[in-house]
């Protein structure tokens, strides 16, 4: 199993480490401490991800809905912000 920093998600997610206490904090996102250090499994994060995602997702993991045209850019900054999320993750396991 994996772990990031919260500082890790902050940039992921690029949010504030505050808002990723308060994710935390309210059980959103699972922890493990070690002394007091907190670190954050990957699977959590990922279903984090996963539930607040919206749309389905076709068999390539690209985001796919019966949206009109005026959603496709919306999509499109979507999918790309999934891909960039999956090389950090990947970063920060070392796979590259």
């Amino acid at each position: 199993m994996q772990y990031v920093t919260m500082k890790n998600v902050a940039e992921m997610l690029s949010v504030s480490l505050s808002t990723v206490r308060r994710l935390v904090d309210s059980g959103e996102l699972r922890t493990l401490k070690v002394r007091r250090s907190v670190r954050i499994p990957e699977e959590s994060l990922k279903a984090y991800v996963e539930r607040n995602t919206t749309g389905e997702e076709d068999d390539l993991g690209v985001i796919n809905d019966n949206a009109d045209e005026t959603d496709e850019a919306t999509k499109r900054r979507l999918n790309q912000e999934v891909r960039a999320f999956e090389r950090e993750l990947r970063l920060l396991r070392g796979e590259y």
